[in-house]
């Protein structure tokens, strides 16, 4: 692949067939859009079975210079009608839909994968095609909103003084204070 004037994007090479050279549309599994700015950049087509995502050179999608990316990280297979994601090791990190999987993973369109630890990862959306339309959601502010009246509850069942906190002694001398004064 030609050099890509961004750094990211120049760090990935997809080493799969072209699905025009395979002569065969049917056996692909699928694409993988990365999404980048929360948009989607740039389309892999999913044209091997198996089709494996890492970091050395000949896995159909290099991921390079990403030291949190395994030589081989994550590979997708075909399983009956299904499109299966599995990290190729316990250590490699994959999501879905942000959650962390250990082992075969059916996929469903527009599902999002993960690969990497959140701080360098690389995020794709499953799509049945090159050509599917698909537009990322817009992050919505209901869970700000939400995180500001729990915030509100929280101040409101707070104390406004600092409470002191009591020890075991502290229990103890105010119960013999209260029960044996008269002593």
């Amino acid at each position: 692949m030609g050099e890509s004037p961004s750094q990211d994007l120049g760090a990935l090479n997809n080493n799969s067939t072209d699905s025009e050279d395979s002569g065969d549309e049917a056996q692909s599994l699928g694409c993988l859009a990365l999404v980048k700015n929360n948009k989607l950049s740039r389309r892999f087509p999913i044209n091997n079975n198996p089709f494996i995502i890492g970091s050395k050179p000949g896995t159909d999608l290099v991921i390079k210079n990403n030291e949190d990316i395994g030589l081989e990280h994550v590979k997708f297979f075909k399983k009956g009608d299904n499109v299966i994601c599995t990290p190729v090791s316990e250590r490699n990190f994959v999501s879905i839909n942000g959650k962390k999987i250990v082992k075969n993973t059916v996929l469903a369109v527009t599902d999002t994968i993960q690969i990497g630890p959140q701080k360098n990862n690389k995020t794709f959306v499953f799509l049945e095609s090159e050509d599917q339309e698909y537009e990322i959601p817009s992050p919505s502010k209901e869970p700000k909103k939400a995180d500001q009246k729990k915030r509100k509850r929280t101040e409101e069942a707070s104390p406004k003084e600092p409470t002191k906190k009591f020890t075991l002694l502290d229990a103890l001398l105010e119960d013999f204070e209260n029960n044996y004064k008269d002593l």
